[in-house]
């Protein structure tokens, strides 16, 4: 049996670093949220990087801003927003592996504006968390997952697996798959049967326009701005006055009254009664979570099997590591 050794320590835990996984599946139900990466492409790459399973445990660092030092030698890897990342005080580059010594400081010193929101830090067979209905992932509002229930704290030690032999190589993520998170997005949405409540003109006034990324947006939602529908344009059959509450899906974009769209992220809550245009793509939700405020986001129509055959791509791709 393997044995569990600790390797890294948290010296400065940031705003907030989240232990992550692939999420918490099939626990709505429960009134739970999922959690998970809010960026999966970037967290699936940083496991990519260094041969592990997309679904090992990652440090999710909040604005890249964190520090940690290295207890026994192993390989990490960086992906996502670029938080500056520097070993020992020496930048060290973004979408990349590396090789750590005892005692090496791995600090973040903050996203630029356009730079992101989210990095991930990965490591050699992932971080060793017990887990909590069948993962790891930290949801805070529901006190689950991670270490307590709770973000990384300064002295909080982490552990691997030892491993019998270490890979010495360092490893690159290709160029033409590096996301540009200071670019405007288009984000792909499903339509759902909601989508038939509001108007013709509310849903040309929809895909016709832009919003931006507002600064209230976290994991549990993307609130947008600057929408023009109006609650007047919202059309109910007969004398139904609203929408009563149901199970609210993985980026669904919700329509409260005053039209502001807001994009439901993995720490949402499980039942809400506002009416939902649709949901956006997975791909989509990755590319969201990491656009900071005033970022420029619009809308473009996706079929479900078309949503679902890039899932299929997705999955496969990462499968293969």
């Amino acid at each position: 049996m393997a044995t569990e050794i600790q390797t890294l320590v948290v010296v400065n835990s940031g705003l907030q670093c989240l232990l992550q996984d692939k999420g918490r599946l099939g626990v709505g139900e429960s009134g739970l949220s999922q959690g998970g990466a809010a960026d999966e492409y970037a967290s699936h790459w940083a496991n990519r990087l260094l041969g592990n399973s997309c679904d090992c445990v990652v440090i999710e660092i909040a604005l890249g801003l964190g520090e940690f030092e290295v207890l026994k030698p192993t390989s990490l890897a960086i992906t996502g927003a670029d938080g500056q990342a520097m070993v020992n005080g020496l930048s060290v580059r973004n979408w990349s592996s590396f090789q750590a010594k005892q005692g090496d400081r791995i600090s973040f010193k903050g996203c630029q504006p356009g730079k992101g929101r989210f990095c991930y830090l990965a490591i050699t067979s992932g971080f060793q968390i017990k887990s909590v209905l069948g993962s790891v992932s930290t949801v805070v509002r529901n006190n689950m997952g991670g270490l307590n229930g709770r973000a990384l704290q300064q002295g909080d030690t982490l552990s691997i697996l030892e491993m019998s032999k270490t890979e010495s190589f360092n490893r690159r993520v290709p160029a033409q798959f590096i996301p540009n998170y200071g670019l405007p997005l288009a984000l792909e949405l499903i339509e759902g049967y909601q989508h038939k409540l509001f108007s013709e003109q509310s849903m040309k006034d929809f895909y016709s326009q832009e919003f931006q990324v507002s600064a209230r947006s976290d994991r549990m939602g993307f609130q947008l701005e600057k929408s023009q529908l109006e609650k007047g344009q919202l059309q109910l059959p007969g004398d139904l006055t609203g929408i009563i509450s149901e199970g609210i899906a993985l980026g669904a974009v919700q329509i409260p009254a005053d039209g502001q769209p807001i994009i439901l992220m993995q720490d949402r809550q499980t039942l809400g009664g506002y009416p939902k245009i649709g949901c956006i793509s997975r791909r989509s939700i990755s590319q969201l979570a990491q656009r900071q405020p005033g970022a420029r986001i619009s809308f473009k129509s996706v079929s479900l099997p078309q949503a679902q055959a890039e899932w299929v791509i997705f999955n496969r791709f990462f499968s293969d590591s």
